[in-house]
């Protein structure tokens, strides 16, 4: 009877168990062929993906690891912690967990060129399809826009340092970008005569009486009110 009791304590406990349940976190919701990186706090697919997407302008990616969108840095196609290793003339940054040049035209990759006023490469030619300017903003002949730089940027390494601007647009050397005119206010109203005082101010049928200091007119009016 003891060990009937015991057993059926034993499939309640163990009932218990499997209905309560487990609130993972952190690495213990990863699925099926995935891994835990720490560094962003997220889960990564073992191997990389097949096709990732191109680093931005100016950063690369070291072996083994590859650009992603969704954490916007260089991400590790299996488990390990960055060890930076960049090649000469290249940097680690610990932002984007790539290697960015750290100055000059001969750090950047084929097909891109220095641009010195922000520190950074660019491609050569632009890109395809840039973004409009905010704000009623414009950029200058051989610029665009670039919304990680948050300024026009050059498509050509030799522009001019002071760019020409479309009409009623201004340059902004220090915000790489052509700002609109601002309005000119109208001119002021002309301001009205003063009113004619003396002889002057009266009619060809009037005349000026001097006690007064006023026009009447000559002859007097035609039907004058009766005096009080």
């Amino acid at each position: 009877m003891h060990f009937v009791a015991a057993f059926i304590a034993f499939g309640a406990s163990v009932s218990l168990v499997d209905a309560t349940p487990t609130f993972g976190h952190g690495k213990d919701n990863c699925g099926h062929k995935l891994f835990w990186w720490k560094e962003k706090g997220c889960c990564l697919p073992y191997g990389g993906i097949s096709k990732p997407p191109s680093p931005p302008a100016g950063h690369s990616c070291m072996k083994k690891w590859y650009w992603s969108s969704d954490n916007n840095c260089c991400v590790p196609e299996k488990p390990t912690s960055p060890e930076p290793s960049c090649g000469r003339s290249l940097t680690w940054n610990s932002d984007t967990y790539s290697c960015v040049p750290n100055g000059g035209s001969g750090s950047c990759n084929k097909g891109d060129f220095w641009w010195d006023k922000k520190k950074c490469c660019l491609p050569h030619g632009g890109v395809t399809l840039p973004p409009p300017p905010p704000n009623s903003y414009q950029c200058p002949n051989k610029w665009y826009w670039s919304s990680d730089k948050g300024c026009c940027v050059p498509s050509v390494p030799d522009v001019p340092t002071t760019p020409a601007c479309p009409a009623k647009c201004s340059w902004k050397p220090d915000s790489y970008y052509c700002a609109p005119d601002p309005t000119p206010a109208p001119p002021p109203p002309p301001a009205p005569e003063p009113p004619k005082t003396g002889p002057d101010s009266c009619s060809n049928t009037e005349f000026w009486w001097e006690t007064k200091k006023c026009c009447l007119p000559i002859g007097g009016p035609h039907s004058p009110p009766s005096p009080p």
